[in-house]
């Protein structure tokens, strides 16, 4: 039976100024929630409930992003804009 969840150790996150920077990194990167998805293995459907909180995004998920996106792991999680 595949094991079910994310990987042990690993850490969600959805604040909802890390939503609102990814949501305009990605699409200032003209990349749908297709894209993004296939960037870390998801759909768009389970991309777009990362994107509005609905789910976690995975630590190992967030690097993959920012990586694509340009962007550093720090500045995605800022708390302060």
């Amino acid at each position: 039976m595949k094991p079910t969840g994310r990987p042990k150790g690993t850490k969600t996150a959805s604040a909802p100024g890390l939503l609102f920077r990814m949501t305009e990194a990605r699409q200032k990167h003209g990349l749908s929630q297709t894209d993004a998805g296939a960037l870390i293995g998801k759909t768009a459907s389970h991309f777009s409930k990362i994107e509005r909180g609905v789910i976690g995004l995975d630590a190992r998920a967030a690097l993959t992003l920012c990586n694509r996106l340009g962007l550093r792991l720090d500045e995605l999680l800022e708390t302060r804009k």
